[in-house]
């Protein structure tokens, strides 16, 4: 992240992973993905499994069957669509 921000310090930085699946990289085994998620955690990683992003504005980033709200500022929401910035 260091690289890619380098406006802010990662130190500070929280990291919310929406995923609409029920696992994390459902392509791989059960196995290998339950690992991926382990190692993300392991990271800091929030991991949210079976939650979708559905909008996102200066005061943070909603999610359905994700519970709360996350009320963070987010500074970049991505996915298979693309990746978009509040305005």
């Amino acid at each position: 992240m260091e690289r890619d921000f380098t406006h802010i310090d990662p130190s500070g930085a929280r990291v919310i992973l929406l995923d609409a699946g029920e696992r994390v990289v459902p392509a791989f085994s059960p196995t290998l993905s339950g690992r991926v998620a382990a190692g993300l955690r392991a990271l800091g990683v929030t991991l949210r499994e079976g939650a979708r992003a559905t909008g996102m504005d200066r005061d943070g980033v909603t999610a359905r069957s994700a519970g709360p709200r996350s009320g963070s500022p987010p500074t970049t929401w991505s996915g298979r669509r693309g990746c978009a910035r509040p305005a």
